[in-house]
């Protein structure tokens, strides 16, 4: 987390239940930008998207369920 703050790269694996979703999202919060996080569960990403939505942080998902017109918008709201 304190490198993280500190606006340093961070490769962060850590047990499910270990922080993780903290670790990535309150130094976008707190520093804005855009960070990316990778992850390879689709219904973990839906589930922190949404979440930040609904506290008013813009978020989006690329994933390959998703239509050409879902990924152009959201690479559009990226850029």
């Amino acid at each position: 987390m304190r490198a993280a703050l500190c606006g340093r790269d961070v490769f962060c694996l850590m047990p499910t239940g270990g922080g993780k979703s903290l670790c990535y999202q309150l130094p976008a919060v707190v520093q804005g930008g855009v960070t990316v996080v990778v992850s390879p569960l689709l219904s973990l990403m839906q589930d922190q998207v949404q979440q930040l939505q609904a506290v008013n942080v813009p978020a989006g998902t690329l994933n390959s369920d998703q239509s050409d017109a879902e990924r152009e918008q959201v690479t559009q709201d990226l850029w």
